[in-house]
């Protein structure tokens, strides 16, 4: 997923940048030992590092469209829910990318668009 770094802060030993994308905008750790620079395009990979319990983290949409965004503390997005594996894993179709995340809760709604919260989104750099 292309996205565009608007800022970038260290806290710690951890960078968090601000960025916006074709869906919106989102705040993520960057998990790279290169910092980003600021204003610059990146590739990047999104992952979700808690799992998320539907129902509370995770629920079905009424929006049908991809979308991120920053609700107070947390990162909400707006995907479809493609795939359930059978070990608690699913893949989040976000335009054309997929973020793997973990899952618990019964009759997921699989095929359908679903919004989650989370306030652990992680990037990595896929432009090595």
């Amino acid at each position: 997923m292309e996205v565009l770094v608007n800022e970038m802060k260290s806290v710690a030993d951890e960078v968090i940048v601000s960025f916006t994308t074709e869906f919106g905008a989102g705040r993520a750790f960057w998990i790279d030992k290169k910092k980003p620079v600021v204003n610059q395009k990146y590739n990047v990979e999104l992952d979700i590092s808690e799992e998320l319990i539907y129902g509370k983290d995770i629920q079905t949409s009424k929006e049908k469209t991809f979308s991120i965004n920053i609700d107070s503390d947390e990162i909400v997005i707006t995907g479809i829910l493609e795939k359930v594996w059978g070990d608690g894993v699913a893949d989040l179709r976000f335009g054309k990318s997929l973020i793997q995340i973990e899952i618990s809760g019964k009759n997921l709604p699989k095929g359908e668009y679903v919004r989650l919260r989370t306030d652990s989104l992680e990037m990595y750099n896929s432009n090595l």
